[in-house]
């Protein structure tokens, strides 16, 4: 953060091998499986940025709709913060932090084609593996909203304790011997 830059490092070598410039302070990122296309927040910036890896330049900037007058963010300068790509690479869901909506941009279409509501202050976004479930960090409400993808609907709000962050879904082993958890 501050640099306006993403730094592009090769894990063989566990070194830098490009910058690449992004428009702004970056926040949360994305990158396409093939490694061509980074879909990253910027702070003050409601939306996102598109960038062409191998060119290293943004090709399109996404703008959420306008925030309300006087809308008071989370974090300061934040009006984004959650940014994912659903696992088929289909969608990026994008947070906004100042109307409590993860909005759904679809990649092909180039646009904005749902909303949903969730908890006071999104924050971080994640998907099950097999992208049927999205989960929300609300830091405001102190819980995590569970999105049915497929619906684009809310179908849960856990409580999580104080000012919830980050988020990982991990898939539980069919040959694990943890026990399943209770329905």
């Amino acid at each position: 953060m501050g640099d306006e830059k993403v730094n592009l490092i090769d894990l063989k070598t566990m070194s830098y091998v490009a910058e690449i410039p992004v428009g702004g302070v970056p926040r949360p990122l994305a990158v396409t499986h093939d490694e061509q296309t980074l879909y990253c927040a910027l702070t003050d910036l409601h939306g996102f940025v598109i960038v062409d890896i191998p060119t290293r330049r943004v090709t399109q900037t996404v703008d959420l709709p306008a925030l309300p007058q006087g809308v008071e963010l989370p974090v300061a300068h934040t009006p984004t913060h959650g940014l994912e790509l659903t696992p088929d690479e289909k969608e990026v869901w994008v947070t906004s932090c100042g109307t409590d909506q993860v909005y759904v941009w679809d990649i092909a279409q180039r646009k904005i084609v749902s909303q949903v509501g969730v908890g006071r202050g999104p924050n971080w976004v994640t998907f099950s593996p097999d992208g049927k479930i999205c989960c929300v960090s609300n830091v405001l409400s102190d819980d995590v909203s569970i999105i049915d993808v497929k619906q684009r609907l809310e179908t849960a709000r856990v409580k999580v304790g104080p000012a919830p962050k980050r988020l990982v879904v991990a898939a539980r082993s069919p040959k694990s011997n943890l026990p399943r958890p209770r329905p």
